[in-house]
């Protein structure tokens, strides 16, 4: 590796920074921000605190195992870990735990794998990961050891398996540790990297190996370009510390992680009043990068451009064939307008000609209603570009609107009503909540019905749970009917299903998996989320936590999520007071009531309000400008 053109003042650099955000690198050196990071939320602090309990049942399993052949380094300062490390390395054990490697000055990195495995004449970097790290595939496989023997000589091809969707970032981290062990002629021949994940097994990849980004790239050489770049991110802020004239390399865009990051409320405030094009739904981060790199900024651009050009490009639905306007106008360039298109196109690729015909253009002269700038966006890799405009309309004009196409909102309703919602943890799901609404059959009492149990979760008791759940909304069902009423069932998610599907399949009592099938098949049963998404644009997301409040509704507690309730029902089950425990239990309730309650109100706005359609938005005609992102 050769030295990265980067000042030596910048500071080192741990595992982490090239699986983050190059915009918190940026923002964790801005010396011109008088503001505090984020504090760990309950459910964040809880996932740190499980990660380390399992890391120190990890090492605890190696020392059982491996005796004197593995060293733990004890906590101390770092010149005093790195010493030790140092030594143990040199020594004849096998594995070493908790280390603290040579710092590597020239490329500006430090970092403390969890676990170094020797693997010939050098050592491998292992890191210790409450996650799952494979899961099912119809074609991969994965390399996999055991404690008792955590080489990766010692693996065995698992087939059937692939990497989960935090094999990557995990991958980064490793790279990092083994550009280190490089740097201070410790590495192993070959690029081993190891994760050990929640079942307890080691998956080995070769970090060398091109198997990133549909089989392109290698995680080294991805660790390589994201590193580089960070360190060009710190080096530009350090020089804007003292020149604040200076451009930095990356501006905020919205992505997954932010809902968890320490600087989300900087990052969120910035994209609000900067009107970033990456809050419109549906734009992803990487689509966002590519707008924005084309001017196309602000959810104001966005809404600006021209959605009939965009659908002559890209169809109106997101399946219909692409048509290449440039292609379009290079071959009518030149020719009279009076010129038919059919002559001008010849008779190969109808598609286009078809596309151009349905909306009113016939002649070469008729290409002049066609805009440019849209042309030119509807060519990049963004996504449905007309859907897209469609939402940052929506977003801009701020109020929910009809989907092209759509006349009203078609919500099937029943004489008698029952909303459902339910809550799980990693074991399973431990509560079905149910709400009875409008007219219900007598000795059935309107209002909030909970099927919980509070003990120790396992398959048996998630199965008793739901059979509860199943067996109540059933005879209510066929009591209703019987009397010659209607019945529905309303959720909000496919969650529901799925996990209604997966207990039947496994459970000795309750309904069958072909029951189950039949009810959430027939008309008695309704995803409102389904409902939403096929009618509705609103410019954001589709959640229930994002549309309940358009409908006007509020939650009680003042930090709803299912993040949230993971920490909640931890105290209801485990902790030693019984008043948390009640406390917990409560909130759960309260928190899961709340849930369907909000579904209801959803239906009810869904099925009393005249929505207007998109096709009526108004493009805002003074759009918000913003510096282009220069980042990855």
């Amino acid at each position: 590796m050769g030295a990265v053109d980067i000042a030596s003042s910048v500071p080192l650099q741990g595992s982490y920074v090239a699986r983050r955000c190059p915009v918190v690198a940026q923002l964790e050196c801005d010396e011109s921000l008088d503001v505090e990071e984020v504090p760990l939320s309950e459910a964040e602090r809880a996932r740190v605190d499980g990660g380390r309990m399992y890391e120190r049942e990890v090492f605890e399993a190696l020392l059982r195992h491996h005796g004197d052949r593995v060293v733990l380094i004890e906590p101390a300062s770092k010149a005093d870990q790195q010493t030790a490390t140092a030594a143990a390395l040199q020594s004849d054990v096998s594995i070493v735990l908790g280390s603290w490697l040579p710092d590597d000055h020239l490329n500006r990195r430090t970092g403390r794998p969890d676990v170094l495995v020797r693997v010939g004449g050098g050592w491998a970097p292992v890191d210790v990961k409450h996650h799952g790290i494979v899961s099912a595939s119809a074609e991969g496989s994965e390399l996999r050891s055991e404690l008792p023997d955590p080489r990766p000589e010692a693996s065995v091809e698992m087939e059937g398996l692939e990497p989960t969707s935090h094999a990557l970032k995990d991958a980064l981290q490793l790279a990092h540790y083994r550009r280190l062990l490089e740097a201070a002629g410790l590495a192993s021949e070959q690029s081993w990297g190891g994760i050990i994940g929640v079942d307890g097994a080691v998956w080995w990849c070769d970090l060398a190996e091109p198997r990133w980004r549909k089989g392109t790239r290698s995680a080294l050489e991805i660790y390589d370009r994201e590193f580089d770049l960070r360190l060009r991110v710190i080096a530009r802020q350090m020089e804007r510390n003292n020149d604040p004239t200076k451009a930095p390399l990356v501006i905020p865009l919205r992505k997954g992680e932010c809902t968890g990051c320490s600087w989300r409320h900087v990052c969120g405030d910035r994209l609000i009043r900067g009107d970033s094009v990456s809050l419109v739904g549906g734009v992803t981060w990487s689509s966002a990068l590519r707008l924005t790199r084309q001017g196309i900024a602000t959810r104001s651009d966005l809404a600006g451009l021209d959605w009939s050009t965009a659908a002559v490009a890209l169809g109106e639905s997101s399946t219909d064939a692409k048509v290449d306007l440039h292609e379009v106008l290079a071959i009518c360039g030149g020719l009279p307008p009076a010129t038919e298109l059919r002559d001008a196109l010849g008779g190969r690729k109808r598609t286009r000609l078809r596309r151009l015909e349905s909306k009113g253009m016939t002649t070469v002269g008729d290409l002049g209603a066609l805009d440019a700038r849209t042309s030119e966006i509807a060519s990049l890799r963004i996504g449905h570009l007309p859907s897209l405009i469609d939402q940052a309309r929506a977003a801009t004009a701020g109020v929910p609107f009809l989907r092209r196409g759509a006349e009203l909102v078609d919500v099937p309703r029943a004489d008698v009503e029952v909303d459902v919602d339910m809550e799980n943890s990693e074991s399973g799901v431990y509560l079905w909540g149910v709400r009875v609404s409008r007219s219900v059959r007598s000795g059935t009492v309107p209002g909030y019905l909970p099927f919980v149990r509070w003990d120790p979760l396992d398959d048996g008791i998630e199965a008793d749970v739901f059979a509860g759940f199943w067996t109540w909304m059933i005879d209510l069902r066929d009591a209703t009917t019987a009397d010659g009423r209607t019945f529905a069932a309303y959720c909000y998610s496919s969650a529901e299903n799925t996990k209604m599907l997966r207990i039947a399949a496994k459970a000795i009592t309750g309904p069958t998996v072909d029951e189950v099938r039949q009810f959430i098949a027939s008309p008695q049963w309704v995803d409102l989320h389904a409902v939403v998404k096929s009618r509705i644009i609103t410019g954001g997301g589709l959640g229930l936590k994002k549309v309940a409040p358009l409908a006007g509704f509020e939650w009680r507690d003042d930090d709803p999520g299912g993040d949230q309730s993971t920490v909640w029902y931890d105290r209801a089950v485990n902790h030693p007071d019984p008043a948390v425990r009640e406390e917990n239990r409560a909130r759960l309730l309260a928190y899961n009531e709340d849930d369907v309650v909000a579904t209801a109100v959803i239906r009810d706005w869904l099925s009393t309000t005249v929505f207007p359609s998109i096709v009526d938005a108004v493009p805002p005609t003074s759009p918000i400008q913003v510096a282009a992102c220069t980042g990855p």
